[in-house]
């Protein structure tokens, strides 16, 4: 690996330990809202639990923590690994999945605003 390399590669590690900082700290400051992040959004505040949200999150969770494994367990000085193919589909499923729910509420909705009244 030349000097450029390594010089990248670390700028590149610092670049995400501070993007993971300020997001840490904008948490524990609250000016990052988490608050209601599974929950279905209402004009009046925040409704059930959310079923699609709650898979978007575990998956995302959990392709972000078998990457960053497999970062840490790389030997490969070259760059970073390959995105299996798997875990791209994986997470295109499940945004998917979160879309159609998305989709599926708002054409209820529709359908109900569009129904005549007794």
């Amino acid at each position: 690996m030349t000097e450029f390399q390594a010089t990248i590669r670390l700028v590149g590690f610092a670049w995400l330990l501070a993007m993971a900082a300020l997001l840490a700290v904008g948490m524990l400051g609250n000016t990052v809202k988490t608050r209601g992040l599974v929950y279905h959004k209402t004009a009046h505040g925040l409704g059930e639990l959310s079923p699609g949200r709650v898979q978007l999150l575990l998956v995302t969770l959990a392709t972000a923590t078998g990457y960053l494994v497999q970062v840490l367990r790389s030997a490969d000085a070259r760059g970073p690994p390959a995105l299996p193919i798997g875990w791209t589909a994986l997470v295109a499923a499940s945004n998917g999945i979160y879309l159609a729910g998305k989709a599926v509420k708002a054409f209820r909705a529709r359908g109900k605003k569009n129904t005549p009244k007794p």
